[in-house]
């Protein structure tokens, strides 16, 4: 046999082997993917394969919260990274667990819902974290904006040796995940209380210990530096304590810690009217199917009310003047410049809200639904250990948790503080306990609010810092504008002129 003959046989025998393959191609195709046949009796289950970390938005990248570990590992057992239906798509990748006497802080603002039956415990342990975005303000409704860290300065994004490092624990938890949804879909649908109340009361007992340590060092750090310290050198210490106490160091919690150190400390409640709030909050918690109608009702937000016509401002101005004038002289704002925020938010006064607070911040916290981001959550589980706090001092009016009503997103009083900025920027006229509710106390912390977040230099950016909209900060300067003349006539009839 030639040689050109030997070509020929070999370019067939070829020809015939690609299309064996491509024949063995289009029959895989067809018939779909080979399903993995079960391992044997008592054999340990394949390793799971690493799976891609989930991309995160450019605007979120360095501020997205890990996958919770929910409690360190035995030694020599891998992390148990458990997390709820609604994080898949929204955090990263998952952080091992801190080592026995590590630096796990109990975090509130973590919920996860964990178990193998719908009853499961609320568990709220975490490990370090990335410094989180900045707080929404009280008219934000909730809604937290990108921020930077307290330096600045964006966190560097986890590098790729770390992402490889961790793909093979998140691929495990996408397996837990999938078993996550069931047991919530099916406590939703047959109103299963997901929630433990013994976790709860003790998440909230170990969030208010942290928060008590952390005013503690925040004070100690500035009362270090002096009475001459400049802001930066006082925001730096700040962030420090922040950092160092386990808590966000922000900008906007940084700032927050500020304003609360600047005041007076105030009488710690006794340990029995915190026992009784913890109780109040912990106790006759909604089921699954009030959580998810909570949280589909706080992603629909209904329409801001009216702001009534600049006569009704200017009307409020007239029964509230010593309140807009202490403003004026405590911290250089005119009344037309106060005057907008109750008129806006709550028609002053009118609309203060009509969804149950505790419920609320369960509901965004918990995310049953899997509608909120992180941010969102994380904010909600701090608002709910505020709002603890402020019952037991008295500072929420004196009420009881099922007499606290607010917005769709937890925002209460006549100008919508959340529980957390209360906390923080509330003060009272008479200067007993505070009442977001009460008008004056509201004008006044409205008031410190806006001088501490720079109203004295720049009153456009507070308002954006109050609410981060451009059409608020229209509406709040042209509200402003149009009470402006009927006030200065109330005040020159007042002088005689």
């Amino acid at each position: 046999m030639g040689p050109s003959t030997r070509r020929s046989g070999a370019r067939l025998a070829l020809t015939m082997a690609l299309l064996l393959v491509a024949a063995l191609g289009v029959n895989r195709l067809l018939r779909g993917p080979v399903p993995a046949e079960p391992p044997a009796e008592g054999a340990a289950p394949p390793s799971p394969r690493p799976a891609e970390p989930p991309s995160v938005p450019a605007s979120e990248r360095g501020y997205v919260r890990r996958l919770k570990v929910i409690e360190p590992p035995n030694p020599g057992e891998p992390p148990r990274a458990v997390r709820d239906a609604a994080v898949v798509e929204a955090e990263t990748a998952v952080e091992p667990a801190p080592q026995a006497g590590g630096a796990a802080q109990p975090r509130l603002a973590r919920s996860l819902l964990t178990g193998n039956a719908p009853d499961s415990s609320l568990s709220l342990v975490s490990g370090p974290e990335n410094p989180g975005p900045s707080r929404p303000g009280p008219g934000d409704g909730g809604r937290a904006k990108p921020g930077r860290g307290a330096d600045g300065k964006r966190p560097p994004a986890s590098s790729g040796a770390d992402m490889a490092a961790l793909s093979s624990a998140s691929s495990e938890a996408s397996r837990l995940v999938a078993r996550a949804r069931g047991r919530l879909a099916n406590a939703a649908a047959s109103g299963a209380n997901p929630l433990s109340p013994e976790a709860v009361a003790t998440a909230l007992r170990e969030q208010i210990a942290l928060d008590r340590k952390s005013e503690t060092m925040v004070r100690d750090a500035l009362s270090g530096l002096g009475s001459g310290a400049s802001p930066e050198d006082q925001q730096a210490a700040v962030a420090k304590a922040l950092g160092a106490s386990g808590r966000p160091a922000d900008p906007e919690s940084v700032t927050e810690a500020l304003a609360e150190a600047s005041q007076p400390p105030r009488p710690a409640p006794s340990p029995a009217a915190v026992a009784d709030a913890i109780a109040q909050v912990s106790t006759n918690l909604p089921d699954a199917k009030r959580l998810d109608e909570l949280s589909r009702l706080a992603m629909k937000p209904p329409p801001r009310p009216n702001a009534p016509p600049p006569k009704g401002g200017v009307s409020a101005y007239v029964t509230y003047r010593d309140a807009f004038d202490r403003v004026e002289k405590d911290f250089g704002l005119r009344p037309d410049q106060v005057v907008p925020f109750p008129a806006i938010e709550t028609s002053l006064g009118a609309n203060t809200g009509k969804f149950p607070l505790r419920d609320t911040l369960l509901a965004i916290n918990t995310d049953v639904g899997g509608r909120f981001k992180p941010a969102q959550r994380a904010q909600a589980g701090r608002d709910l250990a505020a709002m603890t706090r402020l019952l037991a001092s008295g500072d929420l009016g004196g009420r009881r948790v099922e007499q606290l009503y607010g917005s769709n997103m937890g925002a209460i009083g006549i100008t919508q503080f959340l529980p957390s900025s209360w906390a923080a920027y509330g003060l009272s006229f008479s200067g007993g306990p505070r009442d977001p509710w009460n008008f004056r106390d509201a004008v006044l912390s409205t008031g410190n609010y806006l001088e501490k977040h720079g109203s004295r230099k720049d009153y456009d950016r507070a308002i954006l810092s109050y609410n981060y909209s451009e059409k608020y900060r229209q509406d709040i300067k042209q509200y402003g504008a149009n009470v402006a003349p009927g006030i200065r006539a109330v005040q020159e009839q007042a002088a005689g002129k």
